[in-house]
């Protein structure tokens, strides 16, 4: 079972954690609203030159809706079933954007996301890049992805607090029956 702790501002689990961490094999795969607490990435929502991009797509009057880091630890079983962000996050119109900084080099190895560039086609398109690169993307188009199968070795990590709630991963784990 999967769980998360610590809290948001508006109370959502701020760290999500994949089923079987434990200290010798940490596996945070979720930040829910890193802004909150570091200032790079509040920094990053603000400056990136991605604010510019969706302004130029949607219009000038762009607003900040959320924030997350997807974290997929090599060998984790982080899967991302095909969806729909604006099922999730409802709006009153349609002119939404959701941007996607690569944090690493995303290839076909590592679990990439896949988009349907449109509904009618039955074959996806994987996004890769370099650090660095952002994917911008509506948040009606379809996407997922697979888990990371590259090999990590060892590293050292400060454990935080126990956790203690369920997720987003673990909606899914009882979708498929295996709560």
């Amino acid at each position: 079972m999967s769980v998360a702790y610590g809290r948001t501002l508006d109370g959502r689990g701020h760290f999500d954690i994949e089923p079987g961490d434990t200290p010798e094999a940490p596996a945070l795969r979720r930040v829910a609203s890193p802004i909150e607490v570091s200032d790079a990435y509040l920094d990053a929502t603000r400056t990136s030159s991605a604010v510019d991009a969706a302004a130029q797509l949607i219009g000038p009057n762009v607003e900040f809706n959320n924030s997350k880091i997807n974290s997929k630890q090599p060998g984790a079983a982080t899967e991302v079933k095909f969806h729909q962000d604006f099922m999730f996050q409802p709006h009153s119109n349609e002119d939404l954007i959701a941007v996607l900084f690569f944090i690493d080099d995303v290839t076909p190895e590592n679990g990439p996301l896949e988009v349907v560039p449109s509904t009618h086609h039955d074959s996806t398109l994987p996004v890769h890049g370099p650090a660095g690169a952002a994917c911008l993307m509506h948040t009606r188009l379809l996407h997922g992805s697979a888990p990371n199968r590259i090999r990590c070795s060892p590293y050292e990590m400060q454990y935080p607090e126990v956790p203690g709630e369920a997720s987003f991963f673990a909606q899914q784990a009882k979708a498929d029956g295996r709560s």
